[in-house]
């Protein structure tokens, strides 16, 4: 592993307070997640996780009202971004967050169909190797469960499954996953009226 420079610790600085897990940073510079949580803490404090954070949910706070009306807006998100000098995608991930900790609701649609509640678990130190490993493990006995006609244990196995797909999407592209259970209300549409039809 090569040795961090100082410019690198700026980057990674940036890309923590831009929301990026410590996981998703560390595998950029080849390092260890808590490689790079201690490296931030001692050049820059304890806080240099929170300030951007901070800062952009004391202002969507300040214009609740501004936000609370454009739910997914691409207007408000765009807004968000050129106020704050970062990417729209960036902003979104913060205006989901925003209405999940503060205002403690979803869009009208996940809140009414919501049937289900993700939850990420603690992936420090585990790799995309082993992740995926863990997705061929997992998958072999939600398969072994169906051919016993186990139903209790094909269901507890089926979640062993999405918990491990979970990971990947947090491991591999940083997505919570309180945003992916916000595009549950999206599946569902998508489905309602798309059946689907056997290939001949």
């Amino acid at each position: 592993m090569k040795t961090m420079t100082e410019k690198d610790w700026e980057k990674a600085k940036e890309l923590r307070e831009s929301g990026a897990k410590y996981i998703v940073i560390a595998k950029q510079f080849e390092k260890t997640p808590q490689t790079i949580k201690q490296g931030l803490d001692r050049r820059y404090g304890k806080e240099n996780n929170t300030t951007q954070t901070e800062k952009v949910m004391k202002y969507l706070e300040e214009h609740r009202e501004t936000y609370e009306n454009k739910l997914e807006s691409k207007e408000g998100i765009k807004k968000l971004a050129k106020h704050f000098g970062i990417s729209p995608d960036t902003a979104k991930h913060y205006y989901y967050q925003w209405r999940i900790v503060y205002l403690k609701k979803r869009s009208p649609l996940t809140a009414k169909r919501r049937k289900v509640e993700l939850k990420n678990i603690d992936l420090t130190g585990i790799t995309e190797t082993e992740e995926y490993a863990k997705l061929a493990e997992e998958h072999g006995e939600f398969m072994t469960a169906l051919e016993k006609k186990d139903k209790e244990n094909a269901i507890e196995e089926f979640w062993d499954v999405v918990q491990v797909y979970l990971g990947i999407l947090d491991i591999e592209l940083g997505i919570p996953a309180d945003e992916i259970t916000l595009g549950y209300s999206k599946h569902l549409e998508k489905i309602k009226n798309r059946p689907r039809a056997k290939e001949n």
